[in-house]
């Protein structure tokens, strides 16, 4: 699933159009094992790649993105 929410968009992109690679934020829903599963790339593991100033903004929206991954359980 591909996820977007336009105002962190916006920000990212205000800073950076290169950064348009990594949007919108994909969400992956499975089966393995006859189990559902969910999974996500951690925004966090890109931080040492990122600017200082988009470090903030990165990990708010990994924190949400966990969120609707919790809430979908």
């Amino acid at each position: 699933m591909d996820i977007c929410n336009p105002n962190y968009a916006k920000k990212i992109l205000d800073y950076s159009m290169e950064l348009s690679m990594l949007l919108p934020c994909k969400i992956s829903v499975y089966e393995d094992n006859e189990e559902c599963q969910i999974s996500m790339l951690k925004i966090s593991s890109l931080l040492p790649l990122l600017e200082e100033e988009l470090k903030p903004l990165a990990l708010e929206i990994e924190e949400t993105l966990l969120k609707i991954i919790d809430l979908s359980k």
